[in-house]
């Protein structure tokens, strides 16, 4: 999820200047239950003959909508606090000045030290 997260990021500034594009996060968000639900089907559905035993629906929904509510969460979560890490300024409240994060500061001095 969070691979996916940082090249929507990446897609939106390369492509879109900075701008949201909403359709990529749906994309996201079904990517991450086609992956989680594979292998719940797999698991539940062929190994442990639960589909058998409940039938294919029962175990749809266990793959895709009983942990959506979770899925979504943590994609909440995991993308603001990407988002966050990713940018590599900071703004100063109430004021019109940005600083530059340390860890960007420091790989700018690594890179091209003062001479």
């Amino acid at each position: 999820m969070a691979v996916m997260i940082i090249l929507h990021r990446t897609v939106e500034r390369e492509f879109h200047r900075g701008q949201s594009v909403p359709v990529l996060h749906l994309i996201n968000i079904l990517v991450t239950l086609l992956v989680y639900g594979t292998w719940i089907i797999a698991l539940y559905g062929v190994l442990a003959g639960f589909a058998r035993e409940a039938g294919w629906f029962q175990v749809f929904l266990l793959a895709t909508l009983k942990p959506l509510p979770f899925v979504l969460f943590v994609y909440w979560f995991f993308n603001r606090w990407l988002r966050r890490y990713m940018c590599p300024y900071i703004v100063e409240p109430d004021s019109n000045v940005i600083y530059l994060k340390e860890r960007i500061y420091r790989e700018a001095i690594k890179h091209n030290p003062v001479q």
